[in-house]
């Protein structure tokens, strides 16, 4: 039986599913609960829109700037037990898209542009005017928590202690990071 939270390929899932479907990228390198905040607070604005599509989150490894640690299948596996777990009430109406994200998989611009613009980015306000992807509209929001992934691989090098991460990542995910030694400092 098929995941209904999954999309094996985007392209068809649009061609099936008319209208606006908001769609949240990033390397999600570990997923924490800032990547849930753009999600809840584009809700609202999502509504007034009249989007009813679920939201459609892409983990990727095409950022120039670092290489993801953990591997995709992992990332995905996380974001959604990040989801189950900070954002429960919206868990129903997130579907992950799988069979991009990959370097030599077909990504969001390889899509024919009629399919590019009915997806509607959902990207934190702090992303404003470094996201420009031609077709595909950007609707950006508040993200109102600071934490960021890079923040919590830092914390992972310098602490044993894992109460502010306790507070950011979901304990399934949290215990993974753990247990394969994700950004911790080597033993001396």
């Amino acid at each position: 039986m098929k995941d209904m939270r999954l999309v094996y390929d985007l392209e068809s899932y649009l061609r099936e599913n008319h209208g606006i479907h908001p769609i949240f990228t990033g390397t999600f390198d570990p997923p924490h609960i800032q990547h849930v905040a753009p999600l809840l607070n584009s809700r609202k604005r999502l509504e007034e829109r009249g989007v009813a599509n679920p939201w459609l989150l892409m983990p990727h490894t095409r950022n120039g700037k670092k290489k993801p640690t953990a591997r995709l299948s992992q990332r995905r596996e996380w974001l959604l037990q990040t989801i189950d777990f900070f954002a429960p009430e919206i868990a129903h109406r997130v579907k992950l898209v799988i069979g991009m994200g990959e370097p030599d998989q077909p990504y969001l611009y390889d899509l024919p542009e009629e399919l590019q613009e009915r997806l509607l980015r959902i990207a934190g306000n702090d992303k404003e005017g470094e996201i420009q992807d031609g077709r595909i509209q950007t609707l950006f929001v508040d993200r109102a928590i600071d934490m960021s992934s890079t923040r919590i691989r830092e914390l992972m090098k310098q602490t044993k202690s894992h109460s502010e991460l306790r507070l950011a990542l979901a304990p399934r995910v949290l215990e993974a990071v753990i247990e394969a030694g994700y950004w911790q400092k080597p033993k001396a």
